[in-house]
């Protein structure tokens, strides 16, 4: 009698359930939208300051990136002084005079375990100290590659952090690495060895981004070359980051996105000013102000874009699964090699469409693998939960 009276109920538990997570997939899918014109908007505005070399400041314009980030604890730092304020407010009143109920609350062993795993503030901060380097890394290769290659190759390169994500993975034994998955890798490789021959950007003077003389000259086939190991770089620290982020904080529910992000930012304008200082007076990047009003309007934009984009991918990750999240920024490249026919007037040889086209294919393949393998996951704990 009981088993028929359970049965239906947890099954349409289990149907709500079901269709909540539809609804927060699809709200998903729509913030990695919004994420993936972000970031193309982003590497357009970048590629415009340093391609003309009016505003070439790669270490500048990444750090005020990331400084940006600070602004997510402005919440942190509000409810932080309205909860004191409270408090006070509170020693004000008879607390005698209030009548207290006869019972206590007792909270679940869920809650209660989820505020044991939960990181502290102390935590939070110590974790974003560890990691604002790397963060901060990634993304000043990411920029510097804009200035010797276009955004297409850029953008197709830096996706390569879920391979290298899959490497480091399967050493700190986070990923499982399986042959089919090192094969598909190969296929990556091969498209990115055509996009290097296949790119002819430009030329991109190396001296006004790095003036520093150099015994080997650079000529102009040389320098995408740069730009694409650049990127690449970018790609290596993103990996690095997201393997080591995960292998400490294993589950993302168990830490707050909004403060980590906030921390990562102070530290990274406290650690980084002085290699601006640094930088300014060894002659790698000379420090000077935007010269007009549409510099400083393209770093505004661009620094928006970059602090609103990261924030709904770390959404669009927690609602959808970060294998979807970074097939779908596989959604970047057609999108930036249109706008480098459209706006730049960039042809691209067949290669470079081929080797595109093998990149985004194994993209595909690596993420399909994985799906399966979360699906015989699931499985096996249903399976032994019944």
């Amino acid at each position: 009698m009981t088993a028929n009276v359970t049965g239906p109920s947890e099954s349409i538990c289990s149907i709500k359930e079901k269709n909540r997570r539809v609804r927060r997939w699809g709200i998903g899918l729509l913030f990695l939208g919004l994420v993936v014109l972000g970031w193309v908007m982003s590497g357009y505005l970048v590629n415009t300051l340093f391609e003309g070399g009016k505003y070439r400041k790669p270490y500048l314009v990444t750090y005020i990136n990331t400084g940006m980030f600070s602004f997510y604890l402005i919440p942190t730092i509000y409810n932080y002084g309205k909860k004191q304020l409270g408090l006070i407010k509170k020693t004000e009143l008879n607390i005698s005079d209030i009548p207290v109920p006869d019972y206590e609350p007792v909270p679940s062993n869920a809650s209660t375990t989820k505020i044991e795993n939960e990181f502290t503030t102390k935590e939070l901060a110590i974790l974003s100290s560890q990691f604002c380097i790397l963060w901060f890394l990634s993304n000043f290769f990411t920029n510097s590659s804009l200035a010797f290659t276009n955004v297409s190759s850029a953008t197709i390169l830096s996706c390569t952090s879920s391979f290298f994500t899959l490497i480091i993975g399967a050493i700190c034994k986070v990923e499982q690495f399986t042959m089919a998955k090192f094969l598909v890798l190969c296929l990556s490789l091969i498209g990115i060895i055509l996009l290097t021959k296949a790119d002819k950007s430009s030329i991109r003077a190396f001296s006004m981004l790095f003036p520093i003389h150099a015994t080997t000259p650079l000529t102009e086939e040389n320098w995408p070359v740069i730009g694409n190991l650049m990127a690449l770089g970018g790609a290596l620290f993103y990996g690095i980051y997201t393997t080591l982020l995960k292998l400490k904080v294993g589950d993302e529910s168990r830490i707050n996105i909004r403060m980590f992000l906030g921390f990562v930012g102070v530290f990274n304008i406290v650690l980084h000013a002085p290699v601006l200082v640094l930088f300014h007076y060894t002659g790698v990047e000379k420090f000077s102000m935007p010269p007009d009003s549409e510099t400083w309007l393209v770093l505004f934009i661009n620094a928006l874009s970059t602090l609103i984009s990261d924030f709904l991918w770390v959404l669009a990750m927690l609602m959808t699964s970060p294998l979807v999240v970074t097939v779908g920024l596989g959604a970047t490249i057609p999108l930036t090699m249109a706008g480098d026919v459209l706006f730049k007037h960039h042809v691209s040889s067949f290669n470079y469409f081929f080797g595109a086209f093998l990149v985004c294919i194994s993209f595909l393949f690596v993420n399909q693998y994985d799906e399966n393998e979360e699906i015989v996951k699931i499985n096996d704990e249903t399976d032994t939960e019944g």
